[in-house]
């Protein structure tokens, strides 16, 4: 059925979230929140959020991806803290980016000292 004469249909507007709208699974708005809750800053850009956010999923997809391979690699399917301080700890670049962090559960790096060995 077309509408009467004169009368124009408007189109249902979609609201998309602006994590929706950045492509992004990182909750934009809640970071913007927590942003300004720490008061880092006396103004916080819009767009900062959004690049705030982008970073943090880039690091935890990434801390993900590499926890994952070491659980490939020792044949299981969790990731468990312990494959998340390997992973963490065999990247040269998260090597530098988590140097002094504290992985609770993580355990050490398996090394047998040269003198040890046969």
């Amino acid at each position: 059925m077309d509408a009467p004469a004169g009368i124009v249909k408007q189109k249902k507007r979609v609201n998309k979230t602006r994590s929706a709208r950045a492509g992004l699974i990182m909750p934009v708005g809640r970071v913007e929140r927590m942003l300004k809750a720490s008061k880092v800053a006396d103004r916080v850009r819009g767009t900062s959020s959004i690049y705030l956010a982008a970073v943090l999923q880039y690091l935890a997809l990434e801390v993900i991806r590499l926890a994952g391979d070491e659980a490939v690699r020792d044949k299981k399917k969790t990731i468990t803290p312990r494959y998340v301080h390997l992973g963490a700890r065999k990247d040269d670049e998260m090597r530098e980016l988590l140097g002094t962090v504290t992985i609770g559960e993580g355990g050490v790096m398996p090394h047998v000292a040269a003198s040890l060995l046969g």
